[in-house]
């Protein structure tokens, strides 16, 4: 699965810190010069979740993760990855 990421921003990146993850998301897209339209988040937060969606990106749900969906509002909530391959189907059907 490693040829579907360019690069994986966590908190434990090695690389400078992120003050917020609206912060990581625009030095990704700027670095590998993505539009952000055109990008997938893919997390396991609300907070995830709201990030994406004020940045203005798609989001997709890592339900296998430890964090929770709390909130059944806003349009993050619909797309969901029971565990990690059901990306590939997601990838190969392009549904995203």
């Amino acid at each position: 699965m490693q040829h579907f990421f360019l690069e994986v921003v966590t908190p434990d990146s090695q690389i400078s810190s992120f003050k917020s993850k609206v912060e990581s998301l625009a030095y990704l897209c700027g670095k590998y010069h993505l539009q952000i339209n055109e990008s997938v988040y893919i997390g396991d937060s609300d907070e995830d979740g709201h990030v994406s969606e004020r940045s203005g990106m798609q989001f997709l749900h890592a339900a296998y993760g430890y964090g929770k969906i709390l909130s059944r509002e806003g349009s993050f909530t619909g797309s969901v990855l029971n565990k990690i391959t059901d990306l590939l189907k997601i990838v190969r059907l392009g549904d995203l």
